[in-house]
């Protein structure tokens, strides 16, 4: 079991082709991931106040920083969740194009006028503070980084829960987030 909270358990992740171990992983436990969704939630306010603009940049650099990486992905993704190489290239490359023109998703969340019978009405986006997603075995990659991207777009602190089945691919994904220089504290 992936989440462990009765106590601290490894995770063996093998190669679904040749039963190979890729990599352990220490699985969380109750202390762990309240200490993870603290250090989320602490971001909030970091999140709420980062002007969209700034944003929109991050996500892009991400985007172009999972272009640089898309071999690795590709590779990951077909070893630990046993997917078809034609299915594990459309993973990165779905979230790249998606990150890398998130400035079309923005003017959705832009405020904007309402026509009203009288007065003016102004629909104003806020963000909801923390967002938290749960991350399938057979999309590893792109359900749960669009979750993560759309929070980020919104102005929310995140918090993803990987499938115990593929759990690598999300967490490098977020390993690669964490070098590019931006607002957003990302955790993995």
């Amino acid at each position: 079991e992936f989440l462990s909270m009765a106590g601290s358990s490894v995770l063996s992740v093998t190669n679904k082709y040749t039963g190979e171990v890729i990599q352990e992983i220490q699985a969380d436990n109750i202390d762990t991931l309240r200490e993870k969704i603290k250090k989320v939630h602490d971001a909030k306010e970091k999140m709420r106040n980062t002007d969209l603009g700034e944003r929109i940049d991050f996500i892009r650099r991400v985007g172009r920083a999972i272009r640089m990486h898309k071999r690795e992905l590709v590779e990951l993704i077909a070893k630990e969740g046993g997917l078809p190489l034609k299915y594990a290239k459309f993973e990165p490359s779905i979230i790249q194009h998606g990150y890398l023109t998130c400035d079309v998703q923005a003017d959705m969340i832009k405020d904007r006028d309402v026509e009203a019978i009288s007065g003016r009405n102004i629909m104003t986006y806020e963000p909801i503070g923390l967002v938290a997603g749960l991350s399938p075995r057979n999309t590893p990659m792109s359900l749960p980084m669009y979750t993560v991207g759309a929070a980020w777009l919104a102005g929310d602190s995140v918090i993803i829960k990987p499938s115990s089945a593929v759990p690598l691919t999300p967490l490098k994904v977020l390993e690669i987030a964490s070098e590019v220089d931006g607002i957003p504290a990302v955790q993995s």
